[in-house]
């Protein structure tokens, strides 16, 4: 039974998902961290289950729910089509009918084609409904009759009816049914009290023509046109509120939400303790050993009831379910696992065979951390609640300390499991994404204004800013860890677009003049953001590649670079712009490389509205370049001299300008300034010396 599309609203930093589809197989989510991935699982999570939802997790970006009652509040909705979800439409078609019958409906309408939409709500409670209008709305304008009557100038009815006409226009829009039957309640009291409720005016268009009820009438006549008029716009909403109302609104029971799909969530996995034996006393409740012992009957006070015979039988019952399900998805070698219960004391051993097809053993202490993470992930799926039987597994980052071998075994994992059920996961590693397979990639962002987060299923549509979003999908595209990660073994990180455009360009002009230029085999790598250096250092260690990392010093840079040296990169391998610029910098970014002047010309091109004079008299030095340049539009601007400051510096603009310039011969070692060749051999040069005479080996040397 499988959820094929669903939306999410009101949840903690989500205002509105819109429409998310899901992948019958696997479904990933990426994007930065506190984008609203784990927020996105846990809304899902929610589906079925009958508990209320604290206040304290419902959006605060959303101030229109504040004073409502959480029965009101919209958390979940799933859409149903017998092609989407064949399983889950019967069901919850049967449970419409069911209510049909109840109420003794005359309706014989064939649902076949119509989606039935499944709600969840703040306070615990789910409804259905069927409404064939709503899931085209979305794509749609809709309430067409208020556009029409605010542009015939019906403002003061909308006025005496204390209605604002675009939240209502916006109800209608969003499919909020719950407020369309709100402003439907005040419009039918109000026709209720009219002296024209009862007259057929059927065949008439909306809104209903004054002039109609007067000749209709005759004593329409001693009334005044504008009542006339508000009765005929009080008829024109009705009707067009009652087309937007979805048929019939059921609230499941208990009993019925026991049909909805099984959802198995699970996060923050513990990963089970390096520890060769554990007395029972001492596990920790809920630890992975715990949950064993309660899986299958093996408490201390349940074990003392139990025979010899009993008692091996129940731990013969657990090895064998634990060995089952960890051999289904771990393909590297085949896993025995032997549960040891003496005096007491508890200890998984783990058999494989050796390379002479020797059976031999280890306990789990003696394994990795990425093993012990996935043994503790089997002994999940098995202890928990109907597992077996899941139709929807969600997993929050999964396999954190996993080595990327590991998350490629992972996958393959997964690839298993989905052939059972539906698979659902955020992650922030290249490893479990499948470059053949992106179409099962959502990227998650999150815009600070009021959207909160969005999510994008067409990765083309990712904004520039959100491209760190893209971090992993970018890593895989390039090739996976079996496939050669990395074009080259050597290789230069840089932070972003520019700093390769310049390396690149200046390379290639010192090797056209016969200066030092970068190692012909050496890539250069762009991070797309400082915050992916740390991993990307991470994988080149794994595959034992020579590497240098360029930083600018601001604070990103600056960040970055603590990131490194906390997890274990050589401070040798670090390379600071500020490290190859004239001491007048406490700060600095490659564009630091060139004078004012010739920054200056570049930027005068690039962009309209400055002449060069104006901007090289402001320009000064000390800082890094993008500071000094917002200081001198700030000053420009503070001083009239500009009518508008620009929103941002084109630094890609910039750097292709002077790539042109170079390639072209425009430029070239007899005319670029000496400042900026000696930035750019002494930064060749360190790299060189990094690559050529690694770390490792340096500090070898200086052992000896």
């Amino acid at each position: 039974m499988r959820i094929g599309e669903f939306r999410i609203k009101n949840y903690k930093s989500i205002v509105d998902s819109g429409w998310i589809s899901l992948e019958e197989d696997i479904t990933s989510f990426v994007g930065r961290n506190e984008a609203g991935k784990t927020n996105i699982l846990e809304a899902i999570s929610h589906l079925g289950k009958d508990e209320e939802i604290k206040r304290e997790f419902l959006s605060r970006r959303n101030p229109q729910i504040n004073n409502l009652e959480k029965e009101k509040i919209e958390i979940l909705t799933v859409p149903v089509t017998s092609q989407t979800s064949p399983a889950l439409w019967l069901t919850l078609g049967n449970i419409v009918q069911s209510h049909k019958n109840e109420k003794r409906s005359n309706s014989d309408r064939d649902l076949s084609d119509i989606p039935i939409f499944l709600s969840r709500y703040a306070d615990g409670s789910h409804r259905i409904y069927i409404q064939e209008s709503e899931y085209a709305s979305q794509k749609r304008k809709t309430a067409t009759t208020i556009r029409t009557l605010r542009s015939r100038g019906y403002e003061s009815c909308f006025e005496r009816l204390k209605i604002n006409p675009e939240e209502l226009q916006s109800s209608i829009q969003s499919t909020e049914h719950r407020s369309i039957r709100k402003y439907l309640d005040v419009i039918n009291k109000e026709i209720a009290n009219s002296p024209w409720e009862g007259l057929d005016f059927s065949g008439q268009r909306d809104p209903i023509d004054p002039d109609y009820i007067r000749n209709k009438v005759k004593y329409a006549r001693n009334f005044h046109r504008n009542e006339i008029e508000y009765y005929s716009f009080l008829k024109s909403i009705q009707a067009d509120l009652r087309r937007n109302l979805p048929e019939g609104d059921f609230k499941l029971s208990k009993d019925e939400l026991e049909g909805l799909p099984s959802i198995a969530y699970f996060e923050n996995i513990e990963t089970i303790e390096r520890k060769t034996n554990r007395k029972k006393e001492d596990i920790e409740p809920g630890s992975p050993y715990d949950q064993l012992l309660e899986k299958f009957e093996l408490r201390k006070e349940q074990r003392e009831s139990y025979t010899r015979h009993e008692r091996e039988v129940y731990i013969e019952s657990a090895e064998k379910e634990l060995t089952r399900k960890f051999n289904q998805y771990w393909d590297q070698t085949d896993i025995r696992f032997n549960l040891r219960l003496l005096d007491g004391d508890l200890s998984i051993k783990i058999y494989e065979k050796d390379n002479q097809g020797k059976e031999i053993f280890t306990f789990a202490s003696d394994r990795s951390e990425g093993f012990r993470w996935f043994l503790s992930f089997c002994i999940q799926l098995i202890t928990g609640e109907n597992t077996e039987d899941d139709d929807l597994i969600l997993l929050d980052d999964p396999g954190t300390y996993l080595h990327p071998q590991g998350h490629v075994d992972l996958r393959r994992a997964f690839e298993s499991i989905a052939q059972d059920s539906s698979l659902v996961y955020s992650t922030h590693s290249p490893y479990l994404i499948e470059p053949s397979e992106l179409r099962q990639v959502r990227v998650v962002e999150r815009n600070e204004s009021h959207t909160g987060t969005v999510v994008k299923e067409d990765l083309s549509k990712v904004e520039s800013s959100g491209l760190d979003s893209l971090a992993p999908i970018r890593t895989v595209l390039g090739a996976t860890y079996a496939r050669s990660l990395f074009t080259s073994t050597s290789n230069i990180i840089v932070e972003g677009y520019t700093d390769r455009v310049y390396l690149n360009r200046f390379s290639k002009l010192f090797e056209k003049n016969d200066y030092l230029s970068l190692p012909k085999e050496a890539s250069i790598i762009d991070m797309r953001g400082s915050g992916n250096g740390t991993v990307l250092a991470q994988l080149m260690e794994a595959e034992d590649y020579e590497y240098y990392i360029l930083i600018d010093d601001d604070s990103a840079g600056q960040t970055t670079k603590e990131s490194l040296l906390n997890a274990g990169i050589s401070e040798n391998r670090i390379g600071e712009v500020t490290d190859f610029l004239p001491d007048r910098f406490d700060s600095g970014m490659i564009e630091d490389f060139f004078p004012n002047g010739r920054l200056s010309e570049v930027y005068c091109e690039v962009h309209e509205g400055i002449s060069r004079s104006q901007f090289e008299n402001e320009l000064g030095d000390g800082k890094h370049f993008k500071r000094r340049v917002n200081a001198v539009l700030d000053s420009l601007y503070g001083k009239g001299e500009i009518e508008q400051k620009p929103d941002s510096i084109d630094k890609a603009a910039m750097a292709d300008h002077i790539d042109r310039k170079i390639a072209h011969d425009e430029w070239g070692v007899d005319t670029i300034e000496e400042q900026t060749l000696e930035s750019f051999q002494s930064l060749i040069e360190d790299i060189q010396s990094t690559i050529n005479n690694p770390p490792s080996e340096r500090d070898s040397s200086n052992a000896e």
